[in-house]
């Protein structure tokens, strides 16, 4: 994509590395694209900063569909300040879009980073409620909102459920999922808890108090498969919802075998791993389906 954009649309290549790839360029090549004013306007609001003739921008822009996200730079990677977007959120937002036809009156987002699920769901929903325990990625996500001119998102800091009240139609997240080992210490955004699925278990949990009776659910998960064969995932599941009112499906999205990750899996007994959509409704029986991934899609992966 980058080397049929180079040489089709050079200037549009230059734009994409400025604003998405976010790197420094002589301001020369700045001034191709703004006058000096626009350009003073853009270092006084802190979108650009330049020094001795060099300039960078300070924010990654990302347009989906219709939507411009704003973002932080891949240079506060390992920060407490970094809030992204990833290509999970976009495989996510993806089957929402396939599954979602219904309007809802109230949405919840847990762990919204940057908002983008929440600005979508806005068209969906009458109003949206987008938590996050970081302050930074509320700053985000009200900044989204604004840029997109949306105004039906409420946002909150919270801990998955600890400061929210009420139910809603729809409850979704994307949670983080990294078991955090010492060499990515920093990633603290990406920290699912143990294993990856303490974020999950506390959303899982809290369905009970925060999903009405006709709502539904979507969470993606990783669940990291034992070498004895146990799914993790699966099995919490199994076990927090067996024989109680819920209709369950357990959707395999792909397979991880995370080459960085290999001492971990081997100091865990951990044999790979596999992304998951879960959806979930109130129903009048307990039923649980598991969707693996078959035939030419499994060779693949």
């Amino acid at each position: 994509y980058e080397q049929l954009m180079r040489n089709i649309y050079p200037k549009l290549y230059n734009l994409y590395r400025i604003f998405f790839r976010c790197e420094e360029f002589p301001l020369s090549v700045f001034l191709r694209f703004f006058n000096q004013h626009e350009l003073d306007i853009l270092i006084r609001d802190g979108i650009i900063s330049c020094t001795d003739g060099q300039c960078i921008c300070n924010y990654r822009f990302v347009p989906v569909d219709d939507l411009l996200i704003i973002s932080s730079p891949d240079r506060e990677y390992d920060t407490a300040k970094y809030v992204y977007i990833g290509g999970d959120s976009i495989i996510f937002w993806n089957l929402l879009k396939k599954t979602l036809e219904k309007p809802v009156n109230d949405a919840l987002e847990i762990g919204c980073g940057t908002g983008f699920l929440s600005l979508w769901m806005s068209r969906i929903a009458q109003k949206v409620t987008a938590t996050d325990i970081s302050q930074p990625a509320l700053e985000f996500a009200r900044l989204n909102a604004k840029i997109n001119g949306i105004n039906n998102i409420v946002t909150k800091i919270s801990d998955v459920y600890s400061d929210i009240q009420g139910k809603f139609d729809l409850i979704i997240s994307n949670p983080p999922f990294d078991f955090l080992p010492e060499e990515f210490i920093g990633r603290t955004f990406a920290f699912g808890g143990n294993l990856g699925n303490e974020i999950v278990e506390k959303i899982l949990l809290g369905l009970d108090d925060h999903l009405k009776d006709d709502g539904i659910s979507f969470i993606t998960a990783t669940s990291y498969i034992k070498e004895n064969g146990i799914n993790p995932v699966y099995k919490m599941i199994k076990d927090m919802f067996h024989g109680k009112p819920y209709s369950i499906s357990l959707k395999q999205l792909d397979y991880q075998p995370l080459a960085n990750y290999f001492s971990f899996y081997k100091k865990n007994e951990i044999s790979y791993s596999v992304r998951y959509l879960i959806k979930i409704r109130k129903a009048p029986s307990y039923e649980l389906t598991h969707f693996p991934i078959r035939g030419v899609s499994r060779v693949i992966e």
